[in-house]
């Protein structure tokens, strides 16, 4: 095996690298005020971006040896920034849009309208094991979206005591995900693995219909109280055919998975704010907000189509905003509680198909309404302009994630799952601690002239990147350092030298496991700088 895999190996192209990217964005506007009472403005987009991949690194499970170890003795690189595809890969965008905004001011207020249309086509080529062997890639992937959205909302500051906002909004999408893949077939011939390709395809549509309003009644020059609320009707329908029942080139396919839904919602908010003095405001708030539900893109059959329900989350805060020193400090503090239920979780279920005669039972995966959770924590915020030149800025972050209810979950993976022992799993992507500190130095050179000087530090605890928190796939706690020197004359134009993580700390922002395949992580971009110049004309 070991001699296949070394002539695999070898007929790699030497010395291959990730692509550059470039990016080309055009983003011209254009106003008309052709009254005091009334203006248009219209903005368009072009964006052109084309680029590599997520860059993808194979690591070792030390608990459960994959197929890249275990059949091909790969070993993976020390160097986080050594990679090792075959396949190069690539990552194509092409983005449209326009928007049109309309102010109109009527007796007591003003009307604003806003419409919308964006068009996304997204092309992608990722080798997702992250090794020199083919395990699991996506290859020649193709996604499009289009959009539309209209917003009327009137605004009206009614009496020195009472101001509300009201409106209505539209928003439709279609979008297409032709997703193909190639797996590793079991076998090697002629000192090749061989490879399984497929490709399924998604189709959906969805649209949105919402009525919102909010106002705030001042009872006092210290008291007010805010109430609003948000009517929000949605209808996705999509027809789904799993991988391997499509060509390879999405041209046609052999089976169409259908499903359509629609849901009501109504996000109500409750807001108190007491003025103690004219630099110090405290506030307190309740708040209601939902989460789609979905359909699972990764159904093998109707049964594991779905969809989920909404999430629900209901968010309470009490906070304090300040400004002090004479308007030179300003802090600001706040916890929060949040309550979720009906929390969107992806799980292994089997079941009994039907049909004539014994069925054996099938298993895969399916988007489940499968926990409950409250999250809390605290943050304070600390601008401090401590002279004419030095400004300080700092930041801290504290977060407790815990779950209350999340059955069905096999955090052991023996097939059984412990609804207790799944109470403890900490949050995929939540680090517990948060933190920030800045500072800007600016030296004045003459009339218009400045040098800024600033430095920044943030900081991030351990966190886990997936649900049932492997320990080899998760991030310790780092920290990145930033710099930059900018010179600029007046507002007409700068230019500066930056660094970021000038440490070249090494970090991911996301890992997988997938089963006997393989695990791999992803991104943490490296020690980095550039020059950027920028103009007013």
């Amino acid at each position: 095996i070991y001699q296949h895999q070394q002539g695999y190996f070898d007929n790699l192209e030497n010395g291959r690298t990730k692509a550059d990217k470039n990016l080309t964005l055009v983003r011209p506007s254009i106003k008309f005020a052709p009254s005091e009472d009334f203006d248009l403005t219209l903005i368009g987009e072009w964006q052109q971006n084309n680029g590599g991949p997520a860059t993808s690194q194979n690591i070792v499970n030390p608990e459960f040896p994959k197929l890249a170890q275990t059949l091909f003795r790969y070993v993976p690189p020390d160097d986080k920034y050594d990679v090792r595809h075959n396949l190069q890969g690539y990552s194509n965008s092409e983005v449209k849009q326009l928007i049109a905004e309309a102010n109109w001011k009527v007796a007591g207020g003003v009307v604003t309208g806003v419409a919308g249309w964006r068009d996304v086509t997204f092309d992608s080529s990722t080798d997702f094991d992250g090794s020199p062997i083919t395990l699991f890639h996506f290859k020649d992937n193709k996604e499009s979206q289009d959009q539309r959205s209209v917003e009327v909302r009137y605004a009206s500051d009614f009496s020195d005591r009472f101001n509300f906002t009201t409106g209505l909004y539209w928003f439709d999408q279609s979008f297409f995900v032709g997703e193909r893949r190639e797996t590793f077939g079991g076998t090697i011939v002629n000192g090749v693995p061989t490879v399984i390709n497929t490709a399924g395809v998604t189709n959906q549509d969805q649209n949105n219909t919402a009525v919102f309003a909010q106002g705030t009644y001042r009872f006092t020059d210290a008291w007010a109280l805010t109430l609003g609320g948000r009517y929000t009707k949605e209808e996705k329908e999509i027809v789904f055919s799993p991988p391997g029942r499509c060509a390879l080139d999405f041209s046609s396919c052999t089976v169409a998975l259908p499903g359509k839904k629609d849901w009501n919602n109504f996000s109500p908010k409750v807001g108190v704010d007491w003025r103690a003095t004219d630099a110090v405001l405290t506030y307190a708030s309740w708040t209601r907000g939902f989460r789609s539900g979905v359909f699972n893109q990764r159904a093998q059959r109707v049964e594991f189509l779905g969809p989920s329900e909404p999430e629900v989350v209901d968010s309470y805060e009490i906070g304090v905003k300040s400004e002090l020193a004479d308007r030179r400090v300003r802090l600001n503090a706040a916890v929060f509680s949040m309550q979720y239920d009906d929390i969107q979780k992806i799980l292994n279920e089997s079941f009994d198909p039907d049909g004539p005669g014994p069925q054996p039972p099938t298993s895969g995966q399916v988007v489940r309404n499968a926990a409950e959770a409250t999250i809390q924590g605290a943050e304070v915020e600390l601008s401090w302009r401590a002279s004419d030149a030095l400004s300080i800025d700092a930041s801290l972050g504290y977060t407790d994630a815990k779950y209350d209810e999340f059955p069905g979950t096999d955090v052991n993976g023996d097939g059984r799952p412990d609804p207790e022992l799944a109470k403890e799993l900490k949050f995929e992507k939540v680090p517990e601690w948060t933190g920030y500190a800045g500072a800007s130095y600016e030296i004045p050179l003459g009339t218009d002239d400045t040098v800024t000087l600033r430095g920044s530090y943030s900081y991030t605890s351990k966190f886990y990147t997936d649900q049932l928190n492997r320990d080899w796939l998760a991030q310790d706690g780092f920290g990145l350092l930033d710099a930059s020197v900018t010179f600029a004359r007046g507002e007409r134009w700068q230019v500066s030298l930056w660094g970021k993580n000038l440490t070249d700390e090494e970090y991911i922002d996301f890992a997988a496991d997938v089963g006997t395949l393989g695990s791999w992580v992803f991104g943490g971009e490296p020690r980095r700088y550039g020059v950027e110049f920028r103009a007013n004309f």
